[in-house]
């Protein structure tokens, strides 16, 4: 009988890699099956800008002609996206929960540690609580294919090619060469910022590799070459160039405000990398070679980009991760008493909040898409083309990077992108959502300094979001704008904070279910 028992126990000791992985999969699975359309999925569900519906294979292709004609070269992944909007949301949550355990999985595995279910919960704690923009990187059907899938086949990239030309641990055989060259083009054609952060990688291992380089055998040019075709393709989109805004121009306040969002990780990184430069030189050298330096690289082409928002910071923040990963992992891996009380600690941490979003998903946004699905219906039944819906209100204690804005729902606002783009999606008229326990507050600035803009509710900071094209019917004249969404016990009590001269603060109105406030009087601090 005590046999039997130390033989389950060690077979339970075994699986609990796969069990964490299982409770990962799970975790992220609810969430992407719940998450309610945005604007850009409904859209992306017919022809782009129509109410014609994507309905075969063929429609897809024609569509991503479109697309790279008119908006973006992403032609791989946005068509991807299509697919899954085509295909229903639970192939989506499957596909998409998969990816992301995958990724958890390689960055876990790759320094191959010596503890890999301590690496394994440290890299989904690194996932979970230090990505700035969770829900559009992760969960967002139309966010994840733009940023975790090419962020995990980038990282597929990366991670062999360290192993057969920079580790040298793995045998340039036809196999690994046919999927190199097929792993080159995808992350040269899935995302402008894989491709600037894979680029920064080639140019640091050619800078270090000259005379390898230089001597090596076609099939290293072959791989580089099927990169650089993917990067032509994305980069010369004529959808790129129709989609640029305003002049081009170096603008360091989307940086800043960018790094300042993913501050600790740089600092952790950073503090990592030069405890093996002190420890284990070659290791250390490795990661600021091939992940600091190329991350540096790569974030120089987007200062001349008009658009750099939080979510596009993913493939940096994932290869930031891999030093402190790989250092952490190998830290606690030498605690050799109370190791296992360590684990369940690690374990508690790490999955108390994941299990607290979970349900909210599985409880509140479900109901919230049971009761909007029910309304359409009803409102189609009886020939209504004025569709009322409640309003999901986010919980208050669990962060709100989990969770999409409210304007990436049907608000308040009939004109806004969320509403109409639900309208023409649905074939209604008009749309609006009431009852919400929170207010809108927008400010209107005589010049564009949306960076530089906060609200002090008590002794908390909201921190600024990025320009939203939703505008309120009356007020489509304004150029900039910056929008919040506060609970109404703050309405008459909250302060703006400006770095910038609050003579810049034009207009600031309150939006509520019934009534429209603009404010005469502005508290402004600096």
């Amino acid at each position: 009988m005590t046999k039997e028992k130390n033989s389950l126990c060690k077979d339970l000791l075994k699986s609990k890699e796969f069990l964490f992985l299982a409770f990962i999969f799970i975790i992220i699975a609810v969430m992407s099956y719940y998450s309610p359309y945005t604007p850009d999925d409904y859209n992306y569900s017919n022809y782009p800008w129509t109410t014609n519906r994507i309905k075969s294979f063929t429609d897809i292709i024609f569509s991503q002609m479109i697309m790279y004609k008119q908006w973006s070269g992403r032609i791989l992944f946005s068509g991807l996206g299509q697919w899954f909007l085509f295909a229903g949301t639970f192939i989506y949550a499957i596909c998409n929960a998969g990816a992301f355990t995958y990724l958890v999985y390689k960055i876990a595995h790759f320094s191959k540690p010596k503890k890999p279910f301590i690496a394994l919960i440290l890299s989904f704690f690194l996932l979970w609580n230090f990505i700035p923009a969770f829900a559009e990187d992760f969960i967002w059907l139309s966010g994840s294919v733009n940023y975790l899938w090419p962020t995990l086949f980038t990282f597929l990239f990366f991670d062999k090619f360290s192993k057969v030309y920079i580790k040298e641990k793995d045998e340039l055989n036809q196999k690994n060469f046919i999927l190199l060259v097929i792993l080159a083009f995808i992350t040269g054609l899935s995302h402008e910022m894989t491709f600037f952060l894979a680029a920064g990688i080639g140019f640091s291992y050619i800078v270090f590799n000259f005379k390898k380089v230089w001597k090596s055998d076609y099939r290293l040019k072959t791989i580089i070459a099927s990169f650089i075709l993917g990067g032509v393709i994305l980069i010369a989109s004529p959808g790129n160039f129709a989609r640029a805004t305003g002049s081009l121009g170096l603008d360091y306040s989307i940086i800043i405000l960018n790094i300042k969002a993913n501050i600790w990780l740089f600092i952790i990184s950073f503090i990592s990398i030069l405890f093996f430069l002190f420890k284990e030189k070659k290791i250390g050298v490795f990661y600021l070679k091939y992940s600091i330096i190329p991350i540096f690289i790569s974030l120089l082409p987007m200062l001349m980009i008009h658009e750099f928002p939080l979510r596009a910071m993913l493939i940096i923040n994932v290869f930031l991760m891999l030093p402190i990963v790989h250092c952490l992992s190998r830290l606690l891996g030498k605690i050799k008493k109370g190791s296992t009380l360590l684990e369940i600690l690690l374990i508690l941490l790490t999955i108390y909040v994941p299990i607290k979003v979970g349900l909210y998903y599985g409880n509140n946004v479900k109901e919230y898409n049971r009761e909007t699905q029910f309304m359409i219906d009803y409102s189609k039944k009886v020939g209504q083309q004025d569709i009322v819906l409640n309003t999901l209100s986010l919980p208050t204690n669990i962060n709100s990077k989990y969770f999409l804005s409210i304007f990436t729902r049907p608000n308040i606002f009939k004109n806004g992108v969320s509403n109409v783009y639900f309208c023409k999606y649905y074939g209604c008229k008009t749309v609006v959502s009431k009852g919400s326990e929170n207010i809108i507050v927008e400010i209107e600035l005589k010049e564009d300094s949306l960076n530089d803009i906060q609200l002090k509710l008590g002794e908390n900071i909201v921190d600024d979001i990025a320009p939203t094209a939703v505008m309120p019917e009356n007020q489509k004249q304004y150029k900039d704008n910056i929008i919040f969404e506060i609970p109404k016990v703050f309405e008459k009590d909250f302060v703006i904070i400006s770095n910038q001269d609050a003579n810049n603060i034009k207009k600031v109105t309150i939006y509520d279910i019934d009534q429209t406030i603009t404010l005469d009087s502005i508290k402004v601090e600096k």
